[in-house]
């Protein structure tokens, strides 16, 4: 059963620790230290704090409704157990405590939340109060306040909507703004240093690893798609004969460049009739776009 699981999990791990013990300092015992917390995450703390994300959302949820046949009878009988263990000793100095992380994760996740849904914030509040009075957790408030900038893009609607910023807006690298490029709008929207600046002081200090992690990984799909490009069999051949041709040769030559162009062009295009090099072009464009907005953000906090 579930309670024998959480009794169980103590002399457990005190008997996968016991090697510990016995390994010198080396890589060898930290990788095993390593197994041993990630198997504690991904087997007890993640599936608690969704257990408890979804107990707790359910329970606001039907608050803020009026719906009172849909609230949540009793809170899990086995993620309270859970939180009543103690600290789990790894070694004499590794010591995990299952409430604390728990904590911190359902903290951390409840605030970016709030900082991407604003207009959310009245529930992550009451489900951080449900929190402490449902299972004694002491979650931090991320104190973010319920207004946004009146001028120009607000940081969260770019933060929202970074893929967006990266395909219809022109970054200037030396005066650092970007620029909303023509769409036949009468009005053009412009994102500067100062407008990040006065979001920021609005939202406050914490909003800036959200923007940047949400930028990280909007940039992390764009680099698999230049990495599957470059995989190709054709493409792959070319750039290994212009390497083999730069060989004793002290620069790449503009004709080579324009030879190589009209080869890849050559190579198809897409549904929509652009050229995959064009193709390229546009999602180096947009990783570029997404660098410079972080470079914008942590100037702007500076």
């Amino acid at each position: 059963s579930d309670m024998q699981r959480v009794q169980s999990l103590p002399p457990l791990f005190s008997a996968f620790a016991q090697p510990l013990q016995r390994l010198p300092m080396g890589r060898a015992r930290q990788e095993f230290l390593k197994e041993l917390r990630l198997a504690l995450e991904d087997g007890i703390i993640q599936p608690i704090c969704a257990k408890l994300e979804e107990d707790l959302r359910l329970l606001v949820h039907a608050t803020m409704q009026g719906t009172r046949q849909a609230l949540p009878l009793s809170p899990p009988e086995d993620a309270l157990a859970f939180l009543r263990l103690r600290p789990l000793r790894l070694t004499e100095s590794d010591v995990v405590d299952i409430k604390d992380q728990v904590e911190l994760r359902l903290s951390r996740h409840f605030y970016d939340l709030a900082a991407l849904a604003p207009q959310d914030a009245e529930a992550y509040v009451r489900m951080r109060e449900q929190a402490s009075h449902r299972y004694g957790l002491n979650l931090v408030d991320g104190g973010l306040p319920a207004g946004s900038l009146a001028q120009g893009l607000d940081v969260i609607d770019v933060m929202r909507n970074v893929h967006l910023l990266a395909t219809q807006y022109c970054y200037s690298l030396h005066q650092q703004f970007f620029t909303q490029a023509a769409h036949g709008d009468a009005k053009i929207r412009t994102i500067t240093v100062e407008h990040l600046t006065a979001s920021i002081r609005v939202h406050g200090y914490g909003v800036i690893n959200t923007a940047v992690n949400y930028s990280v990984g909007f940039l992390k799909k764009k680099l698999e798609v230049v990495a599957e490009f470059l995989a190709d069999e054709s493409v792959k051949s070319r750039l290994l004969a212009e390497q083999q041709w730069m060989e004793g040769r002290p620069a790449y030559t503009w004709a080579r460049a324009v030879e190589t162009a009209r080869f890849v062009r050559r190579l198809g295009a897409g549904r929509d009739g652009v050229t995959f090099l064009d193709k390229l072009r546009q999602v180096l464009t947009q990783i570029g776009n997404s660098l410079g907005y972080v470079r914008m953000v942590r100037t702007a906090g500076m």
